[in-house]
């Protein structure tokens, strides 16, 4: 994008009240903004420029489709919120990704001092909240679990020996917990875990 073409669409974010930048998702970098943006994240023209959009965007994972209908099929909505120089808060909106290397970043007109740990929660919490999932089904679950199967499978071959026709249910118990465990994980991102076999 020449610098015409970057100068021309700062002019046109201008004509919105609501704040508003182009980022640049190849190169890291703030490529226009509008007088709203500077104003409500606090940051000064020469910081924005200087800054990468990584480091300030907490961008939500799971993109979503505006209720409105008017979707163009090539680009996605995230919820994403902008971290302010003052670390207390971050302004909640949304990151509009395209198929280029280009996204639009459309910031609330909330007060960001308002609820700022509801606001990261909100946007940040589902993926802390696997995470917290995934450690607690690692460290605490999954041995209980997996000494399930072990047990099962101990029991299993107590019956085959004995000759029982009760071996058979006992086996798909254990062919059924496993495989529960196994999708557990995936879920969980747990796939490097290993189970013994039924």
């Amino acid at each position: 994008m020449d610098p015409d073409e970057i100068a021309r669409l700062g002019r046109n974010l201008d004509d919105f009240a609501l704040p508003r930048a182009l980022v640049d998702l190849t190169r890291q970098r703030f490529i226009a903004w509008n007088k709203t943006f500077l104003a409500k994240t606090g940051y000064s023209e020469e910081e924005i420029r200087a800054l990468k959009p990584e480091n300030l965007i907490v961008q939500g994972e799971s993109a979503f489709v505006p209720t409105d209908g008017g979707a163009h099929p090539d680009v996605e909505f995230y919820p994403a919120a902008l971290k302010t120089p003052k670390e207390e808060a971050a302004i909640p909106g949304h990151l509009v990704k395209s198929t280029g290397d280009f996204a639009y970043l459309m910031l609330e007109e909330l007060d960001p001092n308002v609820s700022s740990t509801f606001t990261q929660g909100r946007l940040v919490g589902n993926e802390e909240k696997r995470k917290r999932v995934a450690q607690v089904f690692h460290e605490e679950l999954s041995s209980g679990l997996l000494e399930a199967v072990f047990q099962i499978q101990l029991a299993k071959q107590k019956l085959e020996a004995s000759g029982s026709p009760d071996a058979a249910h006992v086996a798909q118990a254990s062919e059924i917990l496993s495989e529960t465990i196994d999708k557990m994980g995936e879920v969980l991102g747990e796939q490097g875990r290993t189970r013994p076999n039924p």
